[in-house]
């Protein structure tokens, strides 16, 4: 048996909505619930064509009756001595106790009579407002009788909350600026105006701004009212790799190619270190040999993006059931991985990579809210923010084919991070346990340690008379993905 229970914020003016079958719901109808009056289980049927039960203040809505209480509007929410009472010359709103039936025209106040309705409201035994035709089902959710979203209001049975039991979604990605600055590493020849240098290699030229990933969301029903998810989320394969050759080196050793750590043949020129720094055509030293007049540089960056969340959920539905939604609080594990690494072969070779690690571990708060457009088919949002610890390493790894320079540097703390994530969405029923869904989505994070705004750019080798090497820790990164997601949700 499937049983949920939808209860809204006294001060949003919600609802309950219990649906259900058997046991409860049995019950409820034998001892009634609500401030007015019993529950009715009418025609409404849930996604499996079990009767739902509906909350009392949505019987009759649209009418009025006089009764032992005197008068007592039947609007949203609300029931009068004759709501679910028959309206015929027995009952109470017609030849009963509070004398002939009252009847709301045109909105304006009770009228005696109700042509329209012949004095004895609608059919079914049930009050309603003159001159509307009865409603399948017949009691309706006081829906306008001219619904501008197409029917939602004639087939209420998917206008409650959104619910499911399984999701499953392709993830796409794009990151904003994942190399803060742009940086130049490579400019074929050399020159003395920076504005002349011919710039081969770039972090641009990486394109590691795209992401693909999944998502798998999973529910269990913890009671009437709440839920409790989890959720998996993996982005693997935000790859990027670069390189430049020169087409004409001066020999198998020897090209055209500078580096970012001699200012690109500028200091030292020409990115030669004389032997005697008196003498500048002495024998060069074996300093810049594997990154100045090089043959070949290359970039290559990799990021991954995990994340795990465990939460609870609770459910409301606003006075209109087309608004419903839940509110959300849980625990989030997010981690972002990043390594980058620049490759030059000349005289011998050069790797210098940056690697850098954020474990995000905390507590999320948020909600989200859906609007029916018509049966089936629903529109939606979701805000989810928290604050984290950040658990984060950075390591720096300088190693040169002829062992100089060979550096190793770490960093590892914890700091506060901030994230904060954004969706909109729609979601189509095409089966009665099968649903699509697509939508864009943003996913904010501060306070952390990345690669590219961590890379050194200050020459390895200690070479005197230049930039003396110092290590450094950049910890106030920011990283923005957004993109957009499309998938299944099932309910068994």
């Amino acid at each position: 048996m499937r049983m949920q229970a939808y209860r809204g914020l006294p001060v949003w003016g919600l609802a309950l909505v219990l649906t259900g079958s058997t046991g409860l719901s049995t019950g409820l109808l034998a001892q009634g619930i609500g401030r007015y009056g019993n529950v009715r289980s009418a025609d409404y049927m849930d996604a499996h064509g079990d009767p739902a039960v509906m909350p009392a203040g949505y019987n009759c809505g649209d009418s009025v009756g006089y009764g032992p209480g005197g008068y007592s509007p039947g609007g949203p929410g609300m029931s009068g001595p004759c709501m679910g009472g028959p309206c015929g010359p027995g009952g109470p709103c017609f030849g009963g106790p509070g004398g002939q039936e009252g009847c709301i025209m045109d909105g304006q106040m009770p009228q005696s009579g109700c042509p329209a309705c012949g004095g004895y409201g609608l059919p079914g035994g049930q009050c309603g407002v003159c001159g509307i035709t009865p409603r399948n089902p017949p009691y309706g959710y006081n829906d306008p009788a001219f619904d501008p979203f197409g029917g939602a209001g004639l087939n209420v049975e998917q206008c409650g909350p959104h619910y499911f039991d399984i999701g499953v979604e392709y993830v796409h990605y794009y990151r904003d600026k994942f190399f803060n600055p742009d940086t130049t590493f490579t400019t074929l020849n050399f020159a003395q105006n920076p504005a002349n240098d011919d710039v081969r290699l770039t972090s641009n030229d990486l394109n590691a701004d795209d992401l693909n990933g999944f998502r798998v969301i999973g529910r269990y029903d913890l009671g009437a009212l709440s839920v409790f998810e989890a959720t998996y989320t993996g982005f693997f394969d935000g790859d990027g790799f670069a390189s430049f050759t020169d087409p004409n080196p001066v020999s198998a050793t020897q090209g055209n190619l500078f580096s970012i750590f001699t200012e690109f043949g500028r200091n030292p020129p020409g990115g030669i270190v004389p032997s005697d720094p008196n003498n500048p055509n002495s024998p060069p030293t074996a300093d810049f040999e594997e990154t100045d007049r090089a043959i070949t540089h290359s970039i290559d960056f990799n990021a991954n993006l995990q994340s795990a969340e465990a939460t609870y959920r609770r459910y409301w539905v606003g006075f209109n059931p087309r608004v419903s939604g839940t509110l959300l609080a849980g625990f989030r594990w997010t981690q972002l991985d990043e390594d980058f690494r620049f490759f030059s072969l000349g005289n011998g070779s050069l790797t210098y990579d940056v690697a850098a690690a954020n474990v995000l571990t905390g507590f999320q708060f948020g909600g989200d809210g859906w609007v029916t457009l018509r049966q089936g088919l629903r529109v939606g949002s979701e805000i989810k923010a928290g604050v984290y610890n950040n658990n984060y390493d950075l390591s720096t790894r300088v190693l040169a084919s002829d062992g100089n320079p060979n550096i190793s540097e770490s960093f590892s703390n914890n700091q506060v991070a901030f994230l904060g994530e954004a969706k909109a969405s729609v979601v189509v029923d095409v089966l009665p346990s099968l649903s699509l869904k697509g939508g864009y989505e943003l996913l904010y994070i501060s306070d952390l340690i990345l690669a590219g705004e961590n890379f050194n750019r200050t020459q390895p080798y200690g070479v005197p008379n230049l930039a003396t090497r110092t290590p450094f820790l950049n910890n106030d990164g920011e990283a923005l993905f957004h993109g957009f997601h499309a998938g299944i949700e099932y309910v068994w």
